[in-house]
């Protein structure tokens, strides 16, 4: 289209219509040949069915057993006890399982042992500009809540939860288990290695040999996890390192 067929095609959206003219910029018709751009630096939108959609929610219960959550940034199913992950376009796995665990410790100062969690609760919102799928377990020693929030044109944010109940005074932690990523190298190394220093751990970015780090094929923030706002280094109610990047091989 030319710049005078661009300029009609938008004067003639309904009142309050949005269309995005690419993965950048939304326009807004105003009315009274007013319109409003609205421009984002990132991919903010994605194409499935020839159309621009933000976030697209699809409850796939009870034919099969997840919720889908699609946006700019990947594609997840959330199942009762594990979530997989893919592309933007929903045709390459990315991570076959991604589990979050309970681990009570066992025997000081590092012998830790999972806490079963049963009867998981799937529940789902979804907001003009939002979706969040929240997952409840019950276990021996309190609730286990796992909240995936995929905020419109930002990264897929996961909040967790465990309260201890029982009255048992007990120290537990929260696992994150990867398995199955397609990608040998995390942060241009080989695995197995570990990653021991909060600069490295605050931004993993899995990617295959044959491309650079920039072109990760799946990416874990964990900057919250391990700084303050003001950039200083948290020492309590932190991610624990090293993290440990293995390989079993092909």
């Amino acid at each position: 289209m030319n710049k005078a067929e661009i300029r009609d095609f938008h004067a003639k959206l309904p009142v309050g219509k949005k269309d995005w003219i690419n993965s950048f910029t939304q326009i807004t018709n105003l009315g009274e040949g007013k319109f409003a751009a609205e421009v984002n630096i990132g991919h903010r939108v994605f194409k499935h069915d020839g159309k621009w959609h933000k976030h697209i929610l699809e409850d796939k219960r009870p034919d099969k057993d997840f919720i889908l959550i699609r946006s700019a940034k990947c594609v997840v199913e959330v199942y009762p006890f594990y979530a997989k992950y893919y592309d933007v376009d929903y045709t390459e796995t990315r991570l076959h399982e991604e589990r979050w665990v309970v681990q009570r410790l066992f025997k000081a100062p590092n012998t830790w042992r999972d806490v079963g969690a049963w009867n998981p609760v799937m529940a789902v919102e979804e907001g003009a500009d939002f979706i969040k799928v929240t997952v409840t377990y019950e276990t021996d020693y309190g609730p286990f809540t796992i909240e995936y929030f995929q905020r419109d044109g930002n990264a897929l944010k996961h909040n967790v939860a465990f309260k201890n109940t029982s009255g048992a005074t007990e120290t537990f932690r929260v696992v994150q288990r990867w398995s199955g990523i397609v990608g040998s190298k995390c942060n241009t190394k080989d695995a197995p290695h570990d990653i021991e220093t909060p600069e490295e751990a605050s931004f993993l970015r899995f990617h295959r040999p044959d491309k650079p780090a920039k072109k990760f094929t799946i990416a874990e923030n964990l900057s919250g996890m391990l700084f303050n706002p003001d950039g200083s280094k948290k020492t309590e109610k932190c991610l624990q390192l090293p993290i440990k990047v293995e390989s079993t091989g092909a």
